[in-house]
């Protein structure tokens, strides 16, 4: 069960994280493309960050789900 749950967040948490990364790339590419001094400079800017935040929490909560299911089977087993 708990294997079964751990394998379907997982997967949903993997494509989140592969949706940030996209995102991310493409604020990178509109800082690339736009001059620093214009509106969609500093959105994309403020917007891969915020993609960056989102990518680095979902990878810390990933981990930390991972070692709670494996301490609930270590006791359990």
């Amino acid at each position: 069960m708990l294997f079964e749950f751990y394998d379907r967040i997982s997967g949903k948490m993997l494509m989140l994280e592969a949706a940030a990364i996209a995102l991310m790339v493409v604020s990178l590419i509109v800082t690339a493309i736009f001059n620093s001094d214009s509106l969609a400079y500093r959105i994309a800017d403020y917007l891969f960050w915020i993609f960056f935040g989102m990518d680095f929490a979902l990878m810390i909560s990933s981990i930390l789900i991972k070692r709670v299911i494996n301490e609930i089977l270590i006791e359990n087993y």
